[in-house]
């Protein structure tokens, strides 16, 4: 199997054996591109869709999460309590976000673990925490209120301990799938910073995937009219721009995926879903003229994408 990406985050938000194919979607490529498989339908909506980029893919309906497992070929079924939501799923791990708390189901094992809500500083008392993100050590735990946001980091060996807040250079990033959670970057990579929503007008780290030799992230460009460039590194050779989008990335099992929504002039709100083989450089594009909420993951042989209409999945040409 290969090693799934390292769960690298920044402070704010940041891949199925299908049986049947049934329903094209929409597809377009670039002069750059490769002509991309079909979207087809093979499932009714999910409430959430997370994958780790490789071998687990992990969606939502109703109480039920529903796990594949692509080295396996098998599906298996979990309950998820009344009020939690899939958040992630990585290093073998679904993370479920409950309210203020979280939980964890061990895909190896299938074991269930609670994860407490972080105590948040005295004067904070209107701030909400909302896990995020997990990894083999770590969970990523986001605190907001009304004038900022921030993340607070814990250890899933020890969750009672209070929790660690991040504070990283640029030369460095979080890792939660490492003990000592922060990971130092390869020449020149150097993580990217833009304005968080909900950070006001402070400037804080984007979201930053970092799986070495490769590491991607958006960079705010300058300007009101902006909408910022998606960036990709190797170790060792500069930075190239991706596109031309404040794009979350996701790196794993040899490729990179991103996704936006665009409203050009006279044509339709489209949602645009793209991945690009990391090493040929080849790309794949799908467009959804959809407003409606869409999620996007993928596996190593593999595209799926939620969104209204139901599940859809697309394999990937290799």
């Amino acid at each position: 199997m290969q090693q799934p990406q390292n769960k690298v985050i920044g402070a704010y938000d940041r891949g199925l054996v299908i049986a049947c194919l049934m329903v094209l979607l929409a597809t377009c490529g670039t002069a750059t591109a490769e002509a991309a498989s079909r979207l087809v339908r093979v499932g009714a909506p999910v409430a959430g869709l997370v994958a780790d980029g490789t071998r687990y893919a992990a969606w939502q309906r109703g109480q039920t999460v529903t796990v594949l497992d692509v080295a396996t070929a098998t599906k298996k079924t979990y309950s998820a309590t009344a009020g939690c939501s899939l958040a992630d799923l990585a290093a073998q791990t679904v993370l479920l976000a409950c309210g203020q708390s979280g939980a964890t189901i061990d895909l190896r094992t299938g074991a269930r673990s609670d994860l407490p809500a972080p105590a948040v500083p005295v004067g904070q008392a209107g701030a909400t925490t909302t896990y995020r993100d997990i990894g083999k050590n770590w969970a990523r735990v986001r605190v907001t209120d009304y004038h900022s946001g921030y993340d607070l980091y814990i250890r899933r060996a020890a969750p009672s301990d209070e929790p660690l807040r991040g504070s990283v250079l640029d030369s460095r990033v979080v890792d939660l799938s490492i003990p000592s959670l922060r990971r130092d970057l390869c020449d020149p990579v150097r993580a990217t910073s833009w304005i968080a929503p909900e950070s006001g007008l402070s400037s804080e780290r984007a979201p930053f995937t970092y799986a070495p030799p490769y590491a991607a992230g958006p960079s705010q460009a300058e300007g009101p009219d902006s909408v910022g460039r998606l960036l990709l590194w190797r170790c060792g050779h500069r930075a190239q721009v991706l596109d031309q989008c404040a794009c979350v990335p996701s790196l794993g099992g040899g490729w990179i995926l991103w996704s936006y929504g665009r409203h050009l002039p006279h044509r339709p709100f489209e949602t645009r879903i793209r991945i690009r083989r990391l090493s040929g450089g080849a790309t794949q594009t799908w467009l959804l003229p959809s407003r409606s909420n869409v999620q996007a993951a993928h596996l190593r042989d593999r595209v799926l994408v939620a969104q209204s209409a139901g599940l859809f999945a697309a394999h990937l040409s290799h």
